[in-house]
């Protein structure tokens, strides 16, 4: 459905002003990857196939040969080890709100890039709260706990194999091989869905809303991860921060507005979550609390009444916010949404640059290890999802007095063209809009050219977004960055 501001806007977005330059240019020449780079992508997770590569798998310095998420071998591990010597370590702690205190000031200083890469991590979708929630657990020797991808098994901080028995330990969990060797593991024997098993809903108030908690989607055979990262203390005009990781696995964390953790009618879909705590039972063995008996365990963000008080709205911070009386100030959220979606897009053109270069080489066929790490199913779909939220928040700011002035802000948003190609035709952010929603005829397959990812014959100059980015040059292996583009 078309936005509804669009038709408002529309004479602003034709009467462009010819000063304003478009974002991308693309010249004559082979195919290549073209356009934006996104971020949220692509989350998608194989129960089957394990996408890193042997050498992603191990982290640097360490030669074990880790298992992949479809050969987990329950006998291969044994978790009944109760001497210090023979376990990943000793749990001395137990959980407490002493420690999930700290547990979000740790996530809130510590989920970034910078603390991946000083400690050499890959991940991607689901892995970041998995090592941001095993290594805090491991600083403070406490109790842990994960379904494996079967989502029978748990692996825990006594599950070792008999080889890392002879990987020497070290009071600095970043020069512990032993644990540097099972988190890997765990990473390499996790995703989204085994994840969802690891966590409970919450009841909604002002205090568990905090850094730490994890936003899933689940899709039928993959999903997403979102951690919040940060909570704003002026919901009017910021929602706060969410980080999570992407496909191909990186040393990097990206960033978003806590606007993109959703609310989901039916658990079995998604929501917001926190984690069961790991605990001993009287036979030995360690398991997770039951969801029902974890504190403030609720299904409140999935009622009735949830989203009647919260004006069912589709942001869970949001909504959470609405729920307690504090409306924010719309025509802030439309700009960081705009600002949002057109980072994503710029986002996209990194992946699908590598992507198209590595697919000219190698086998990138669907159902493939290659297809899943450079196609942009998720991407493209999350990018879609971003424009809904800035048609969404606009259409809550017209109900406000809060409209004219995201009118301001979509007037400046609306002039500039995006990429012009060899033969000065410009495709607009409408034309992205309209290509993406109706005709889907923008492409996520990683072995199609250039023109055809970014739908280049489809233009039409209908309209146009601003698009406040780094203008590109289009070039046989991509676009290459030319010069900054200011509003």
């Amino acid at each position: 459905m078309l936005p509804v501001f669009i038709s408002i806007l529309s004479s602003w977005a034709l009467a462009a002003p010819s000063s304003l330059k478009p974002i991308y240019t693309v010249t004559p020449g082979n195919n290549s990857i073209y356009l934006l780079k996104t971020t949220l992508d692509h989350g998608f997770e194989n129960t089957v196939v394990m996408r890193r590569t042997q050498n992603e798998k191990e982290l640097e310095g360490l030669s074990t040969p880790l298992n992949t998420r479809a050969s987990i071998d329950p006998t291969e591990m044994r978790d009944d080890r109760v001497s210090p010597t023979e376990t990943i370590w000793d749990a001395k702690n137990e959980w407490n709100e002493h420690y999930e205190k700290l547990y979000s000031n740790f996530v809130h200083e510590n989920a970034t890039t910078q603390f991946l890469r000083k400690h050499h991590i890959k991940i991607d979708c689901a892995d970041l709260a998995f090592v941001l929630r095993w290594i805090f657990a491991r600083i403070h020797y406490l109790p842990m706990a994960s379904h494996s991808a079967s989502l029978t098994q748990l692996i825990t901080h006594r599950s070792v194999k008999e080889e890392w028995l002879t990987l020497p330990k070290h009071e600095d969990w970043s020069q512990d091989q032993r644990f540097r060797t099972a988190l890997q593991f765990v990473l390499n024997s996790t995703f989204t869905h085994s994840l969802y098993e690891d966590l409970y809903p919450f009841r909604i108030t002002q205090e568990n809303i905090r850094p730490g908690i994890v936003s899933l989607e689940i899709r039928t055979h993959s999903g997403h991860t979102v951690v919040l990262k940060s909570k704003s203390t002026h919901i009017a005009t910021d929602p706060g921060e969410a980080v999570y990781g992407n496909t191909p696995a990186r040393e990097a964390v990206y960033t978003a507005s806590a606007t993109y953790l959703e609310r989901y009618d039916n658990p079995a879909d998604g929501g917001t979550f926190y984690y069961r705590t790991p605990k001993m039972n009287s036979d030995g063995n360690i398991t997770l609390v039951k969801k029902e008996e974890m504190p403030d365990y609720s299904l409140e963000q999935y009622s009735e009444e949830f989203k009647k008080k919260s004006h069912g709205f589709h942001v869970f911070i949001l909504s959470a916010e609405f729920y307690f009386g504090v409306a924010p100030d719309f025509a802030v959220y439309v700009e960081q949404a705009m600002k949002e979606v057109l980072r994503q897009i710029d986002d996209r053109v990194k992946i699908v640059n590598e992507g198209y270069r590595y697919c000219k080489k190698n086998d990138c066929s669907p159902n493939t290890q290659a297809y899943d790490d450079w196609s942009t199913p998720s991407r493209d779909a999350r990018i879609m999802r971003g424009i809904d939220l800035v048609q969404t928040f606009a259409g809550w700011s017209y109900q406000t007095p809060q409209g004219k002035k995201t009118n301001q802000v979509l007037k400046r948003y609306y002039k500039t063209e995006i990429i012009e190609d060899e033969y000065d035709n410009v495709l607009t952010y409408y034309d992205y809009y309209d290509n993406s929603t109706w005709g889907n005829r923008i492409s996520s397959d990683p072995r199609e050219s250039i023109s055809r990812r970014w739908a280049l014959k489809y233009i039409n100059n209908t309209g146009a977004f601003i698009i406040p980015r780094a203008k590109y040059v289009y070039t046989p292996e991509g676009l290459v960055l030319k010069q900054k583009v200011k509003l």
